[in-house]
């Protein structure tokens, strides 16, 4: 009897972990890992757009009056991405340029004749480097440089004339901006952010194939987690047709979930519910973890430009700062999510304009915290709600009749946002925001102090605003 009593317990405690850690629902995402992930992308885009009017003007006596007019803008576009995850690495760059052309122009003739004519191109680039290393499993370090530089340059003309005034106006005008800024941060930090939302888009598809009967048994933590990995794999590789991309998705899950013995060969129902979680799902971005992060930097912003009968601009700045960041993400469970953010930065700016005015300095510190929570119920739907606050003060040593230019900026605001998917023809979408700030337009508010010479004007003067807005839209697909 003792035996089978003893046979009887070890085939208990010998099925508890599988009941326990194979229950779907209670899988910790907060525990999720991104395999290795790398991948780069370039991007070339080009658009043309084109507008013309031509007419006689109704009520004149000859019929030969005519107004004319037309446009034309071309734009094209490239960007590089690149993205890599790994134990040791957390690193997002990119780079873009684009250059942009417009041409514009109208006429008139009448009693008069009036020739209006405008061209302008406009060139930038620019470019960020973002990246983590890790010294151990939680200390890391950053690197941080960026920069880029934009050129724009333009002619406008106008010809009047009038007949019976014998005015006559003839001029064009010139202007060439060019602006470039360089900058870097290094830092130093401690915890890791992991993005999960792979994680929870397989685990939702696993109760949808639960839920229909599609599933043989429910699968352990690790097989969760092997099926997630390779969906954040799949979904980085690069296809130019991304319904090939798409195929392939569905078909290495779907024989994976056949391999492990989740799922019946052949079944139409499983790849069904894979590619409707694939293609139809609202994935929320979720992430997991603590990490506090601080970044000194440096930048310097260059600015020349030049006008018709006017002396050619040139100004300097020069920014020296910090910034520190407190993140906190967890996923309490698969449908609830709570995150806090804190952040406070500090910068010096100097400013020289050379030929405008003297070298100006100005200090700007802010503080802001903000903490929230996300409800997801499934793939297709989720609930948002956040409230923070933020606090701002700029010191300059310019004056303003004599009095230091000076900013105190306060807000507190609440947010919220809502996506309901009934069906792929069906969807709401809502979100609303409410906020109270003080000293809200930083040029009214030291004007209007400065004006008045009781030296505790600006002390007693405020901006006080509240506001509040929402945005509801529903999506109807007819087919």
């Amino acid at each position: 009897m003792r035996k089978i009593n003893g046979a009887i317990w070890t085939l208990a405690i010998g099925l508890l972990p599988i009941t326990t850690i194979g229950q779907i629902e209670n899988y910790p995402i907060k525990d999720y890992k991104l395999p290795v992930i790398k991948r780069t992308s370039l991007d070339l885009g080009f658009s043309t757009n084109s507008s013309g009017l031509n007419g006689n003007v109704k009520g004149d006596p000859t019929g030969k009056a005519t107004n004319s007019n037309f446009s034309f803008s071309g734009q094209g576009n490239a960007s590089w991405n690149y993205y890599y995850q790994s134990p040791k690495w957390q690193r997002t760059s990119y780079a873009s340029s684009s250059i942009q052309g417009n041409a514009t122009g109208s006429k008139s003739k009448q009693a008069n004749e009036d020739n209006r004519d405008y061209s302008s191109l406009y060139t930038s680039f620019s470019f960020s480097n973002h990246s983590l290393y890790y010294f151990s499993e939680k200390l890391f370090t950053s690197f941080h440089p960026y920069g880029g530089v934009n050129y724009d340059r333009g002619k406008s003309s106008n010809k009047y004339i009038d007949n019976t005034a014998s005015i006559i106006i003839d001029n064009d005008h010139y202007y060439n901006n060019i602006a470039s800024y360089i900058g870097l941060g290094l830092g130093l930090g401690y915890g890791r952010i992991e993005p999960v939302s792979d994680a929870h888009n397989m685990v939702f598809t696993l109760l949808d194939l639960k839920k229909s009967g599609n599933l043989l048994r429910e699968p352990t933590t690790e097989e969760i987690t092997v099926i997630s990995q390779k969906i954040s794999s799949l979904k980085n590789e690069r296809y130019f047709d991304d319904r090939v991309h798409k195929i392939r998705e569905v078909t290495i899950l779907d024989s994976l979930l056949n391999t492990m013995g989740l799922t019946t060969r052949g079944d139409i129902g499983v790849s069904t519910t894979l590619y409707d979680n694939l293609n139809y799902a609202y994935v929320p971005s979720r992430y997991s973890g603590i990490q506090f992060w601080a970044e000194p930097r440096i930048s310097y912003y260059n600015n020349t430009s030049k006008q018709t009968e006017i002396d050619r601009v040139n100004s300097h700045q020069l920014v020296l700062g910090a910034n520190a960041n407190l993140t906190y993400e967890t996923p309490i469970n698969i449908y609830w999510q709570r995150s806090i953010n804190f952040s406070t930065s500090y910068a010096d700016q100097t400013i020289d304009s050379k030929n405008e005015s003297p070298t100006s300095k100005y200090k700007v510190s802010e503080i802001q915290l903000s903490g929230g929570y996300g409800y997801y119920p499934n793939t297709r739907t989720n609930f948002n709600i956040r409230v923070g606050g933020r606090y701002r003060n700029i010191d300059s040593d310019e004056t303003i009749n004599g009095k230091s230019y000076g900013l105190k900026y306060g807000e507190v605001f609440a947010n919220g946002s809502l996506y309901y998917y009934l069906s792929p023809k069906v969807r709401i979408d809502a979100s609303a925001q409410l906020a109270y700030k003080t000293n809200v337009d930083s040029n009214s508010n030291l004007y209007y102090s400065n004006l008045n010479f009781d030296k505790n004007a600006y002390d007693i003067f405020t901006t006080k605003e509240f506001s509040y807005g929402f945005v509801a839209k529903l999506t109807y697909a007819i087919f």
